[in-house]
């Protein structure tokens, strides 16, 4: 008969259809945040928008280095966007 399977026999495929021996793990939002303190070889990306006065390539890189931090690259992410890579000075990690 199709559609029939014997009691107790799980789901068509024969697969268990859950799993409740696997811990179950908590939410994103209330695990703790990762920060530079836990990997200091961490890296931060910054992104911004090309061409404006506002927020030009010095002042980021100027913000950068006044939190302590050496910009390693800059790179295109798009044709409106530039990234730039920051991270914590080999000698302080």
């Amino acid at each position: 008969m199709p559609g029939w399977r014997e009691p107790g026999s799980g789901s068509p495929t024969g697969r268990r259809t859950s799993c409740s021996s696997r811990p179950r793990r908590r939410p994103r939002s209330s695990r703790s945040p990762r920060s530079a303190t836990r990997s200091p070889a961490m890296a931060i990306w910054v992104i911004r928008p090309k061409g404006r006065d506002d927020l030009t390539e010095g002042m980021v890189i100027a913000a950068g280095r006044g939190a302590g931090m050496h910009d390693i690259k800059i790179a295109r992410i798009s044709a409106t966007h530039t990234g730039m890579k920051f991270v914590i000075p080999v000698e302080q990690r």
